[in-house]
């Protein structure tokens, strides 16, 4: 394949994930009016999950032509990348934050992605725990971990869903801060499902057509699979979290761009555990080069970072809230820089 052709698939294929994004926002936003377990819950759980179709793609694809450092650079690039998407649009729609109370199951989700990320942090930095079944038990206990999460955060979503649907019905206009929500398409849960999961196939489709190219694109480069990994296919792979989030945005739904963010972030280390299933050369985890470490932790300070600002912003303090969240963005600029400088 040349170089060509290569970058013309890359960014195809990305922008067809994209487009569709638009789409999973409007009919899942539907469904959580419909079942009445809230925007919280369909953005850190469905439409994480379509958004994260591109890393599982791409990074089973890694796996198994050998490239784990291409695998660990999109995951953990991916959650940072998602974090700068996070924070960059919560300054654009600092108004959409304000007054909005961070609920317990919100806190939760970002406890969550927290948790998963500092496991996968630790197994890259020591040879913790035997293999199972020849799976790393790093990726088993992230799996676990995730997996009692994302239940406490249906259970919760499901126990208060009335009072989440109240205020994903709100048109939440308070002396003009707040734009009108766009009219919801009249259409059954059967039917928002069925577009749901149409436009959720076209993400699953174009998908897998992004790990060839980035291969290819990676050794063009020069840079190697770790650097362009944690740049250039962790940009590709966050389009759909980018679109999503902005759709999100502009339909008056905070709470489901918080969902799919840190709920992507939660479903990137819940990845390892199938890349380690398709990766035969050794836990995957342990066969990585440190540097993924040092992604993993600026990741878990972006999102320190980040939910700290969004914070700020709910409790109207917007110019600290603003600036707390432009010093995320420019950590991580810097963070790049430091990863380059090793890989380099």
């Amino acid at each position: 394949m040349s170089a060509a052709l290569a970058a013309f698939i890359f960014i195809l294929a990305g922008a067809a994930v994209a487009l569709s994004s638009t789409r999973i926002v409007r009919y899942g936003e539907v469904v959580a009016e419909r079942t009445r377990l809230g925007q919280l819950w369909v953005g850190a759980t469905m439409i994480a999950a379509v958004t994260s179709f591109p890393e599982l793609a791409t990074d089973i694809t890694a796996a198994v032509i050998g490239a784990p450092d291409l695998a660990a650079g999109d995951l953990f690039g991916s959650s940072l990348a998602n974090m700068l998407i996070f924070a960059a649009l919560s300054i654009w729609f600092a108004r959409l934050w304000r007054g909005h109370s961070i609920s317990t199951v919100e806190w939760i989700t970002w406890a969550v992605a927290l948790l998963v990320t500092t496991e996968a942090m630790l197994f890259i930095l020591f040879d913790m725990g035997p293999q199972i079944l020849a799976v790393g038990s790093g990726g088993i206990l992230i799996t676990v971990s995730y997996l009692v999460g994302a239940r406490i955060i249906f259970q919760r979503s499901a126990a208060s869903g009335q009072e989440m649907f109240m205020e994903g019905q709100a048109a939440a206009v308070v002396a003009g801060d707040h734009p009108a929500r766009p009219v919801l398409p009249i259409l059954s849960l059967q039917q928002a499902l069925v577009r749901f999961a149409g436009w959720s196939a076209v993400v699953l489709i174009a998908a897998p057509l992004l790990a060839g190219a980035a291969e290819e694109l990676a050794e063009v480069t020069g840079l190697g699979d770790t650097f362009f990994g944690v740049i250039g296919l962790a940009v590709i792979t966050s389009l759909p979290e980018l679109v999503a989030s902005i759709a999100a945005f502009r339909r008056g739904l905070p709470s489901m761009v918080l969902g799919n963010l840190l709920g992507s972030n939660g479903l990137n280390m819940l990845i390892i555990l199938a890349v380690d299933i398709f990766f035969t050369e050794g836990p995957f985890l342990q066969s990585i080069i440190e540097t993924h470490a040092l992604a993993a932790l600026e990741g878990i300070v972006m999102m320190v970072a980040v939910m700290g600002g969004v914070l700020l912003l709910s409790r109207s303090r917007e110019a600290l809230g603003r600036a707390v969240l432009g010093a995320a963005a420019l950590f991580y600029v810097a963070s790049m820089l430091s990863i380059y400088a090793r890989t380099a």
